[in-house]
């Protein structure tokens, strides 16, 4: 399996779709990826190393953190909706796979009654609705950002480099170090202007 190792390769659109969507198979070399295959190889370590990367590339803490913020946004999303699916599941019906998957991440569900279990499915409601809380309110925070003019988005950024360049860029084929060091280019150009 071919896989993006470092950010002199991936291309732009790839990360912005691993920071949005936190799908690591956007890592892959030459697939399909309207119809991405299953992956068994865990991709975590690959990916914290390009994020390392682009961190030490980007040289802009208030960047990194916007993008860290929506990485998290992703993956609070994601373990919500999971979560929230498991635990109405075994409203239903006890089954071991969920109870466990539930107790690995801090949720116990106590069966050794069916009031404690009743008790417990509610606990774990509640505890999942404070994670949809944690959840939105980092989506205000984003958003807040967004209305300063302090946002990374996606979209503006490339708007911004292909206005500063002057011609079209290939989100595809462009790599996500050249990217950043044509923001960095842009932001020093307009240091310049302001002095």
């Amino acid at each position: 399996m071919n896989i993006y190792r470092s950010i002199d390769f991936l291309p732009v659109r790839n990360f912005y779709m691993i920071v949005e969507t936190g799908d690591y198979r956007w890592l892959l070399k030459g697939i399909d990826y309207d119809n991405m295959p299953a992956v068994k190889q865990d991709l975590t370590e690959v990916w914290e190393n390009i994020w390392q990367q682009f961190i030490e590339v980007s040289n802009d803490r208030e960047w990194a953190i916007y993008y860290d913020n929506v990485r998290k946004l992703a993956q609070l999303e994601s373990q919500y909706h999971i979560q929230r699916a498991m635990i109405f599941y075994l409203c239903f019906r006890p089954k071991k796979e969920y109870i466990e998957a539930l107790k690995e991440q801090k949720i116990k569900i106590d069966f050794s009654s069916a009031e404690a279990y009743k008790d417990s499915l509610e606990a774990a409601s509640r505890k999942v609705e404070n994670l949809k809380t944690k959840i939105e309110l980092l989506q205000k925070e984003q958003e807040s950002k967004a209305n300063r003019g302090e946002s990374g988005d996606f979209t503006d950024l490339v708007y911004t480099v292909e206005r500063f360049q002057g011609f079209p860029v290939d989100i595809d084929k462009l790599s996500i170090r050249r990217f950043v060091r044509m923001l960095n280019q842009i932001k020093k150009e307009n240091g310049k202007r302001k002095d």
